[in-house]
């Protein structure tokens, strides 16, 4: 349902907003406890008040191993701990729209802390004790299962680490590096 076009780097996915999204089958590396989830991501438009714009989410209906979204614009990330027992984490950080930003959610599973960064910078750091979700869901890119919550915007460079990042590593990211990452492969 979704397209390609100029990406922050080469091509990334475009979403129109109204009924775009990407969809990948469950495979067990995509199970997470601790996790890392970074992106380049542009917004045409937001969502607005009182409304989610999904940009990646695990999901199952009303179960999300974990989540990044924008609420009101900026941006929230999370998992479920059960049936509709959601843990968001809201950054205090309006992304813009028009504009290419770096969104990196890092959860610490034997650390129990939850970062958020936005280009680089940590906008959030909170304690986090709970325990994901698992489930056989699928990933969803621009959308989530349960609900119409549609983006309008381009994704470019998503990455899935099975591991908590490291600030200098969220940075390395930004910066245009792997972060000892592995192309192609979900649980590197």
């Amino acid at each position: 349902n979704s397209g390609w076009g100029m990406g922050k780097r080469g091509s990334g996915i475009v979403l129109n907003g109204s009924d775009d999204y990407a969809v990948i089958a469950h495979a067990s590396p995509l199970s997470l406890s601790s996790f890392t989830i970074s992106m380049w991501y542009k917004a045409d438009t937001f969502a607005g008040i009182g409304n989610f714009d999904t940009l990646i989410t695990k999901d199952t209906s009303n179960n999300s191993n974990y989540y990044i979204e924008l609420t009101n614009d900026s941006p929230n990330c999370g998992f479920a701990v059960g049936v509709g027992d959601y843990h968001d984490h809201l950054a205090s950080f309006d992304l813009t729209a028009g504009s290419w930003h770096h969104v990196t959610c890092v959860f610490d599973a034997v650390g129990d802390t939850i970062q958020i960064y936005v280009d680089g910078v940590e906008r959030l750091n909170e304690a986090e004790t709970g325990t994901p979700s698992t489930h056989t869901g699928e990933l969803w890119f621009g959308n989530v299962p349960s609900a119409s919550q549609y983006v309008d915007g381009t994704m470019d460079e998503v990455r899935i680490y099975n591991r908590a990042l490291t600030a200098a590593q969220v940075a390395a990211l930004y910066a245009g590096g792997t972060a000892g990452a592995t192309r192609g492969n979900a649980s590197s």
